[in-house]
């Protein structure tokens, strides 16, 4: 049901290709019970699959679809860089690091 990322809802027991925006590579993945996210080269975080939990990092709303069927960009605050993505069953983390301030202190 639009898990697959590739646009459809019909089952495949075969990979199928899922391809980002144009100019952005995937450098990182991860999927939960019935969700994915793809972290690019651009620092930018997608997810496609169910979203009734907030999974996608958007709010479902009831008659709304529950599926994303293609890679849709999960909102993030701009100045953040991403470290790393997690999904679990029905959640999905972002590891974050904020911007040096100035008189930040190197460890």
């Amino acid at each position: 049901m639009g898990t697959l990322g590739n646009g459809s809802t019909i089952a495949s027991h075969v990979p199928v290709e899922v391809t980002c925006p144009a100019g952005e590579e995937p450098i990182g993945i991860t999927s939960g019970g019935y969700h994915t996210l793809v972290l690019t080269d651009a620092n930018r975080v997608y997810g496609f699959g169910k979203r009734t939990k907030g999974q996608l990092g958007s709010k479902w709303t009831k008659g709304s679809p529950k599926f994303v069927t293609a890679p849709e960009r999960v909102p993030l605050p701009e100045d953040l860089t991403v470290d790393g993505i997690f999904a679990g069953s029905l959640f999905s983390m972002a590891m974050v690091s904020e911007p040096a301030q100035p008189g930040d202190q190197e460890p």
